[in-house]
């Protein structure tokens, strides 16, 4: 594949017949799913060569698809929306009405995208509205339409947990593992979650412990897989206060984060998570200095990665968090040293006044 796309980067492909331009460009979609963000979007720009003069309106499709997946994953929400109201221009109506169950489902991958995008803006009623735009129309369902209503409940299990419903985000997500939904660890990730949520850490440690075991068993640290499912994991050991292990866990994770060259979207929320995580369980074992500089880091992280919206809920909890902490590491020090007079208020009235809000 890599020279083929070479080849297409230095060559004029108007000559290719039409059958290779179409099987290339789904084999071409096909590899990009085993690529970054950066990766992806590269082949996508070689290969949207082949659309002239013409390829099947679902290959449009799917190629505008991928471009918006992989614009998101670097962070570039705004942009990805860009490239998906360019193909709903030209693809308004015809999935209602063209045969071609393939246009049918890639236009639900379009909507599904569009989707994505809202969440990561915090829009849920927008992405409720877009998952209604799409349903599967064959009765029984075609393999496509299966997968595809798989991926929209995942977006419906998201959007409950999101706003807090998670009573109906467990039901989404569970009936997701009973489909065997092959995007298994993303399951898990969101479900164990939501069982913390629900009060239930011990559920969420039954759900991931045996996975990340075998992973860690055969090295795979560096996976994507292991570190989606080792930060829920670390939250059901904090829940069970077992504090060892969620350190243990978290440090293992760190490591990973801070060795990469690049983060994508779930990166940059697992790379702060994995911070205030830490934090938390310097907070619960008294560790103030410690919870105090890795709070600093989180804040910086949040304030640089495109992923998170300006003074948003993020910043503004961390922000919080970070108050409890200073004020508990002040308490600390104040107990360790005698009051000081030598400048007015400081250690009188003004004292007092700080005391009493803090």
């Amino acid at each position: 594949m890599e020279q083929l796309w070479e080849r297409l980067r230095e060559s004029d492909p108007q000559d290719l017949p039409y059958i290779v331009r179409s099987s290339f460009i789904e084999a071409s979609l096909s590899a990009c799913r085993l690529a970054n963000a950066a990766r992806a979007k590269s082949i996508v720009t070689t290969v949207r060569r082949l659309q002239a003069p013409f390829v099947p309106p679902y290959l449009a499709a799917m190629l505008t698809w991928q471009e918006s997946v992989s614009l998101r994953w670097e962070g570039n929400h705004n942009e990805s929306d860009t490239v998906l109201d360019s193909i709903f221009r030209q693809l308004p109506k015809v999935p209602e009405t063209d045969p071609d169950i393939r246009l049918h489902c890639a236009y639900g991958r379009l909507v599904f995208s569009r989707a994505e995008n809202a969440i990561l803006r915090n829009d849920f009623a927008r992405a409720w509205q877009y998952v209604d735009h799409w349903e599967s129309r064959n009765d029984p369902r075609s393999m496509m339409e299966i997968k595809l209503t798989r991926l929209f409940n995942t977006v419906f299990g998201r959007v409950a947990r999101y706003t807090g419903n998670f009573l109906y985000a467990r039901e989404c997500f569970e009936s997701c593992l009973q489909d065997g939904d092959p995007s298994y660890r993303h399951i898990q990730f969101h479900l164990a979650d939501i069982y913390c949520e629900l009060g239930h850490a011990d559920l969420a440690k039954d759900l991931l412990l045996d996975d990340v075991e075998r992973l860690r068993h055969t090295r795979s640290q560096q996976f994507k897989a292991f570190r989606r499912l080792a930060l829920p994991l670390a939250e059901a050991y904090i829940n069970l206060k077992e504090l060892n292990a969620a350190r243990y866990t978290l440090e293992e994770v760190l490591q990973v984060y801070e060795s990469l060259k690049q983060h994508d979207v779930t990166d940059q929320l697992g790379h702060v998570r994995t911070l205030i995580s830490l934090a938390r369980v310097d907070w619960y074992e008294g560790m103030y200095i410690s919870a105090d500089g890795i709070l600093k880091r989180a804040t910086a992280l949040v304030e640089s990665y495109s992923t998170f919206i300006t003074r948003g809920f993020d910043f503004a909890f961390i922000t919080l968090f970070h108050s409890v902490v200073k004020r508990a590491l002040a308490r600390e020090l104040l107990s360790e040293v005698p009051r000081g007079y030598f400048m007015a208020g400081n250690g009188t009235y003004f004292f007092a006044e700080i005391s009493s809000s803090a």
